[in-house]
This record gives structure tokens, C-alpha cells and sequence, in this order.
């Protein structure tokens, strides 16, 4: 189970998880996130993956690149 202080977080991060009023909605959407935590660099998809899950950030930031045909890294956002 997630703690407090992360409940806490996500919800001021996130908006429409505060709005969630219904205490059942809320704690089932809690009851299904998934927290990892991923090292600087590290990748969460490749290009050609099936991204299966929905993604929040909530501490730093997403780089999305593709490689050029001749193998340039090109930052897309």
C-alpha cells in the first residue's frame, strides 16, 4: 500500500485525484498505481514498445528522443 505522505503528494500534484470525492474511487485508483522509480538516464520505453500503462510523473522530468537515420539523438519534448 502506498503511504500518506505519497497519497498526499500525488494528490496535490494531480489535480483530478483530489477531486475524486467518492472514497471508494479514490482508494481503488490508489490501489492500483504502480510507484517505480527510475534512475537518471534510465529508460521506461524504447521506441517500438507497447506502453501498456499510464504514466505520472512526479518527481523530474521525461525526455522523448528518436535516433536519426544516421543515429542522431533528436529530443522530441
Amino acid at each position: 500500500m502506498i503511504d500518506d505522505g505519497l497519497i498526499h503528494e500525488i494528490k496535490n500534484k494531480f489535480p483530478f485525484i483530489k477531486n475524486l470525492k467518492d472514497k471508494n474511487k479514490l482508494d481503488n485508483f490508489m490501489r492500483i498505481i504502480k510507484i517505480i522509480k527510475l534512475k537518471n538516464g534510465e529508460k521506461l520505453l524504447e521506441e517500438g514498445d507497447y506502453c501498456t500503462d499510464i504514466v505520472f510523473v512526479i518527481n523530474g522530468v521525461v525526455r522523448v528522443y528518436k535516433l536519426s537515420p544516421e543515429g542522431k539523438e533528436i529530443t522530441l519534448m
